[in-house]
C-alpha cells in the first residue's frame, strides 16, 4: 500500500533551509581556515588606531628668569641671584665730608719774587690744598689765614698784627681743591695790634710761612737785597 505525502508546512520548510545554510557557512569557514592557517607563523594582529591623538607636550620654558622686582623678596627657587645693592663701604679711617685734619692740608706761601729790594713791597700768595682722598670741611676765611716773615726763629712780621679780626668761611673742599689769597708785605716789622713803630727789615735771607688754623706750612726762603 503506498502512502501519499502531502505538502509540508511553511515552518518545516524554513527550518530545513536554515540547517542547510548553517552547514554551508561551517564548510566555508573550514575552507578559509585551511587556506589561511597553513603558514608557519601566525598572522600578527593589527593594532587598533588610537581613538584620539595624545596632546603634545608643552614646550619647555626658558631657563633664565628675570630678577625679582617688587616689595617682597624673591623665592628661594629663583634661578638668578640678586646682586648686592649699594656701593662698598669706604676704607676704615676715612670720613667723607668730615672736618679736614691738619695732615690733610698742604699749605704753601709763594713769594712773587725770590729777591726783593730793601724797603720795597713783596706780594705773597697763600695756597691751601685738600690733599686728602675724600672731601672735607675747613674754615678757610681770613680769620684762619696768616702769613709770617721770620729770620731764623724770630718773628718779624705777621699779616694778623695790624689787620682786623677777619671773617670765618667754612667750606667743603673736594680732593685736590685749592684755596688761594694774596697779601702784601711792606718790608717792615710789625707787632700784635701794631703797638710798636715798624722798622725797615735789613738786607739778608728770610723765611716766609703760612698758617691755616692750627696747620702750618714749611718755610720758604727769599732774600732782601
Amino acid at each position: 500500500m503506498r502512502t501519499i505525502v502531502g505538502r509540508e508546512s511553511p515552518r518545516t520548510y524554513w527550518r530545513r533551509r536554515a540547517i542547510v545554510l548553517g552547514a554551508g557557512v561551517v564548510l566555508l569557514a573550514a575552507g578559509l581556515w585551511a587556506c589561511g592557517g597553513s603558514g608557519d607563523d601566525p598572522a600578527e594582529p593589527v593594532a587598533a588606531e588610537p581613538s584620539a591623538q595624545a596632546p603634545a607636550s608643552a614646550e619647555p620654558s626658558n631657563t633664565f628668569k628675570r630678577p625679582f622686582v617688587g616689595d617682597a623678596p624673591p623665592s628661594a627657587s629663583s634661578d638668578v641671584s640678586a646682586a648686592p645693592s649699594g656701593s662698598a663701604a669706604p676704607p676704615a679711617g676715612t670720613v667723607q665730608g668730615g672736618p679736614c685734619a691738619d695732615v690733610d692740608l698742604r699749605l704753601e706761601p709763594k713769594p712773587a719774587t725770590a729777591v726783593m729790594p730793601k724797603g720795597g713791597y713783596l706780594t705773597i700768595e697763600f695756597r691751601a690744598t685738600n690733599a686728602a682722598a675724600v672731601s672735607c670741611v675747613r674754615d678757610v676765611g681770613s680769620k684762619a689765614q696768616e702769613v709770617q716773615v721770620k729770620a731764623g726763629g724770630e718773628r718779624l712780621w705777621s699779616s694778623d698784627d695790624c689787620a682786623g679780626s677777619g671773617e670765618s668761611s667754612k667750606r667743603t673742599l673736594q680732593p685736590g681743591e685749592v684755596v688761594t689769597s694774596r697779601m702784601t708785605w711792606d718790608g717792615k716789622t710789625s707787632t700784635p695790634g701794631c703797638k710798636k713803630s715798624p722798622r725797615v727789615v735789613p738786607s739778608g735771607k728770610y723765611q716766609v710761612m703760612a698758617r691755616l688754623g692750627s696747620a702750618w706750612s714749611k718755610p720758604v726762603e727769599f732774600t732782601i737785597d
